[in-house]
């Protein structure tokens, strides 16, 4: 599979890598969003580097909190409160 990397800027707003919509397809699979059956809860987990952030947070705007799921995002440094208080 090819794609541009190029086009994954960080001011870009859609998920442009392939493991990046991978990682989204599978929390919808997870949560089976289409037919919950009572609360779930989950963990992401992608390398360093590879858009977490971003993916995640994606997902919780785009799926998560529009199907009603209640979200705890926790963080062991400022800076990463920082990234995910700019990709919110």
């Amino acid at each position: 599979m090819k794609f541009d990397v190029l086009q994954s800027k960080p001011s870009s707003k859609t998920l442009r890598m392939p493991h990046q919509q991978e990682a989204v397809d599978r929390l919808n699979q997870y949560f089976n969003i289409d037919n919950p059956e009572g609360s779930q809860s989950g963990l992401l987990v992608m390398p360093t580097g590879s858009g977490k952030t971003f993916t995640t947070v994606s997902w919780l705007l785009n799926t998560g909190v529009a199907n009603g799921y209640r979200i705890l995002w926790l963080v062991h440094r400022q800076e990463l409160i920082n990234q995910t208080y700019y990709e919110l």
